[in-house]
C-alpha cells in the first residue's frame, strides 16, 4: 500500500517533465558535483518543488534513497497544503519548510 502511494506521488512530481539536468548527468555531459550545486540553488533561490523534483527523476533512476525523497516530497506538499488551508500558521509554515530543507541538504550530502 504505502509503495502505491510512493509511486503515485512519484508521478504527480515526474510526469511529462523533463530536467535537463538530470539529463545531461545520464548523458554524461555533466558531474554529480554540477548536478547537486544545481539542486543547492533551487533550494536557495526557494524552488523546493523544482529541486525535488529533480531529485526525484534522479533518484527513481539510479533506484537509491528513492523512499526518502518521496517521503521529502510528501511532508512539502502537506505542508504546503496546509498552509493553503489556513491550518497553518506563518511560523508552523516556516519551521516545517526548514525542516524540509535540512532534510534535502542532508540527502543531496548522501548522493
Amino acid at each position: 500500500m504505502n509503495g502505491l502511494r510512493h509511486k503515485k506521488l512519484a508521478k504527480i512530481y515526474s510526469s511529462d517533465t523533463a530536467d535537463t539536468a538530470v539529463q545531461q548527468f545520464f548523458d554524461k555531459k555533466s558531474t554529480k558535483d554540477e548536478l547537486k550545486n544545481g539542486w543547492e540553488n533551487k533550494i536557495i533561490k526557494n524552488d523546493l518543488e523544482g529541486a525535488i523534483q529533480s531529485m526525484i527523476l534522479f533518484l527513481e533512476k539510479r533506484n537509491e534513497h528513492f523512499e526518502i525523497i518521496l517521503s521529502i516530497a510528501s511532508r512539502n506538499n502537506r505542508n504546503n497544503t496546509g498552509q493553503m488551508r489556513g491550518i497553518l500558521s506563518t511560523d508552523e509554515y516556516n519551521r516545517s519548510r526548514n525542516k524540509i530543507i535540512e532534510a534535502l541538504l542532508e540527502l543531496i550530502r548522501k548522493i
